[in-house]
C-alpha cells in the first residue's frame, strides 16, 4: 500500500465493492466509531508485517 488507510479510504472502499469481506460483519464495526478505530490501525499495522 502506498498510501495509509484511514477511515474515509475504507468506507470508499466497501462503498464501491473495491474491498469485500467474505465473512464477519465488518461493515457494522466499520459504522460503529468505538470499533473502526481500532479495526483501521489492525489493517495499517498488517501491511508493516
Amino acid at each position: 500500500m502506498e498510501k495509509p488507510l484511514t477511515m474515509t479510504s475504507m468506507g470508499m472502499a466497501v462503498a464501491t465493492g473495491k474491498l469485500q469481506f467474505k465473512t464477519g460483519d465488518f461493515k457494522a464495526m466499520i459504522k460503529n466509531l468505538s470499533m473502526a478505530g481500532p479495526f483501521i490501525k489492525s489493517f495499517g499495522l498488517m501491511t508493516k508485517i
